[in-house]
């Protein structure tokens, strides 16, 4: 179960990266970037906590 949850998780936080990507093409480039760099960040947080939980 927490293989899945964790693949879950992954394609709903993808999922929500290219949203807000491609809600901000009207950024500058080192924008976007910084931008995705954050969310990078929350999925590997998201992935962390959920295999120290047990989830």
């Amino acid at each position: 179960m927490s293989a899945l949850v964790i693949v879950g998780s992954l394609i709903f936080a993808i999922g929500a990266l290219v949203l807000a990507w491609r809600g901000v093409d009207h950024l500058p480039r080192a924008t976007m970037v910084r931008y995705g760099l954050i969310w990078v960040a929350i999925i590997i947080a998201l992935v962390l906590v959920l295999r120290v939980t047990g989830a």
